[in-house]
């Protein structure tokens, strides 16, 4: 049986058997122009796990409280859809137990500044007494930590550490994303003395490629259709341009995130300006993460025009325009994504039809 794969979801959806305009089982050859292929009942997994990245250098306390202010437009959208969501939080340094075992607690998900058990809460979900505040607690980490940011190489201790693998963060069957907020760039390194020394860094023989990253979690996360937005994104707010760097100077040393925002670009990610709208940033990476979480990937080859999609049995209109209401086809990886008020929320059931290009 042909199946629908829900981005992002880590298994195929079981969807109903597959039938032809007429009623009968659909085979898999094309029988005409018009044998319409269907598939029914894909019910749409609300998980989402989002993993927060945080700056935790001398620079950061004003981009932290901005963060918190703001936090509220990153909840609204996962509330209101009633997505099951689960939300963590590093710093920049959770890396140094790589080179330093002795200090594993550092890479463990934050309930407090540092080390600090402050909020009683690794894991937010939507279930946790007064989540917002509690997030914002996890996520202001403060300013004493490493000046040597390497965002990317702290996810990655941060999987290994025992104590984070025991909890159920990030789930199998989640849709998984990661945000980093840094005014720095990635310099993740095989070696424990920054990159960081005047020289040019990215020439550096010692910088951990941005490929190595994108191997780990395709390897982790898994990819669809040989999309890896299917599974996983990752997300930046940082400084973007010169005029960004030079605004923000006077906090500190700060480089523009050219690491951050090329890994955005690789996996469907949005970027954001650590010197703009913190509200907006938040509210379109949370609204990009559920649009991912509710695309769906078809198997066979198709006439775009004889697509149909429907939700709880009600057509959905075609739309082109990315900021309408609607589906959108895309043709680049056989897909539906949903579009501003079409997006589903978790437990929705999804059916398409069309006329098939290609004999399966």
């Amino acid at each position: 049986m042909t199946k629908l794969n829900a981005l992002l979801g880590v298994a195929a959806l079981v969807v109903a058997p597959l039938v032809t305009g007429c009623g009968k089982s659909a085979s898999y050859s094309l029988m005409s122009d018009t044998a319409t292929f269907t598939q029914n009942s894909a019910s749409i997994n609300g998980k989402i796990d989002i993993l927060f990245v945080i700056d935790n250098s001398g620079s950061m306390a004003a981009s932290q409280q901005a963060m918190a202010d703001n936090i509220t437009r990153f909840f609204e959208k996962f509330d209101a859809k009633g997505f099951d969501y689960q939300i963590a939080v590093i710093g920049t340094d959770a890396y140094r137990p790589m080179f330093n075992p002795s200090l594993a607690p550092m890479a463990e998900y934050r309930d407090g500044v540092g080390t600090a058990h402050t909020s009683g809460y690794k894991i937010v979900t939507p279930n946790t007494p007064n989540r917002q505040q509690v997030f914002i607690t996890n996520m202001k980490q403060g300013t004493n930590g490493s000046g040597d940011e390497r965002p990317l190489q702290s996810v990655e201790a941060a999987f290994a550490n025992a104590n984070n693998q025991a909890t159920t963060f990030p789930r199998a069957d989640a849709f998984f994303s990661i945000i980093i907020l840094s005014d720095a760039d990635d310099l993740s390194a095989t070696t424990s003395s920054t990159l960081d020394n005047g020289t040019d860094y990215y020439a550096n023989p010692n910088m951990i490629p941005l490929q190595h990253y994108v191997d780990f979690f395709d390897a982790k996360f898994g990819v669809v259709n040989g999309v890896r937005s299917g599974k996983y994104n990752i997300n930046s707010i940082g400084v973007m341009d010169a005029a960004c760097k030079q605004q923000v100077a006077s906090g500190g040393e700060n480089k523009i995130g050219n690491r951050f925002m090329q890994i955005a670009d690789m996996t469907a990610g949005i970027k954001g300006s650590i010197c703009g709208d913190f509200g907006t940033t938040l509210s379109d990476i949370s609204y990009k993460i559920i649009q991912l979480r509710t695309r769906f990937y078809l198997e066979r080859e198709l006439d775009p025009s004889t697509l149909h999609v429907f939700i709880d049995g009600a057509e959905v209109p075609l739309t082109t325009n990315v900021n309408g209401n609607g589906y959108m086809y895309n043709a680049d990886d056989n897909s539906v994504s949903f579009i501003g008020s079409y997006v589903p929320g978790p437990g929705a059931s999804i059916s398409v039809s069309f006329d098939p290009t290609t004999i399966k």
